[in-house]
């Protein structure tokens, strides 16, 4: 009975010490054993037991070709080979439809290429028929200090009360450049009201930015 006992208990500390080590598949198989040894002391077997319960072996489980592949594919490396993919001297393979650093290019294809850029860019710069309006360069002064600033006038302004936004660009940015980015001039056209844009000077900021 001891003896039992003893084998049940140095089988499963060997099962739990290859759990936590991450060896699964051996401490099943520990188990397994552990519990047929038991078995088999508490008197003559029947035959069943071995006939129900499979055999266990342990192997080393090795990674799926669609793992190695994936693997492969996010190191830029051939499967089974460290050399990077595209040669055997390690070059990119070429992609279709992308030219390599020093290929030359038609100034036809650098037109038509910047031309589809520009219809999918977000800051793309808008067009005149979008920006329609006046956009102008104003100063305006109070005992602070004068400021300048650019004011866009949309094309339906007739003298009215119009709302006023106003935009404050970042950092070594311009006036210019923000109103392009934003296309808030396509908006205040489209919708009808000023835009605002005062500049940093310089002097104030070396970067430009606004000094809270």
């Amino acid at each position: 009975m001891n003896d039992r006992k003893d084998d049940m208990q140095d089988g499963m500390a060997e099962a739990t010490r290859l759990t936590r080590a991450g060896r699964l598949a051996e401490a099943t198989a520990i188990i397994q054993r552990t519990l047929r040894g038991v078995l088999h002391k508490d008197g003559p077997g029947t035959g069943q037991d071995s006939a129900t319960e499979p055999a266990y072996r342990i192997v080393e489980e090795k990674p799926s070709a669609t793992e190695t592949s994936t693997e492969s594919s996010r190191r830029g490396t051939v499967p089974g080979n460290d050399t990077p993919a595209g040669s055997a001297e390690g070059r990119p393979a070429a992609v279709p439809g992308v030219h390599s650093h020093g290929a030359q290019r038609s100034p036809e294809s650098i037109r038509s290429s910047t031309e589809r850029i520009r219809r999918v860019t977000p800051g793309a710069p808008p067009s005149p028929a979008q920006t329609s309006g006046q956009f102008i360069d104003r100063t305006f002064s109070n005992a602070a200090g004068t400021r300048a600033y650019k004011l866009y006038i949309p094309s339906a302004y007739a003298g009215q009360p119009l709302p006023l936004v106003i935009m404050l660009h970042g950092c070594t940015q311009s006036s210019v450049d923000f109103a392009a980015g934003t296309r808030m001039n396509v908006l205040a056209e489209r919708d009808t009201f000023f835009v605002a844009y005062p500049e940093q000077a310089q002097s104030a900021n070396s970067s430009k930015c606004w000094n809270w």
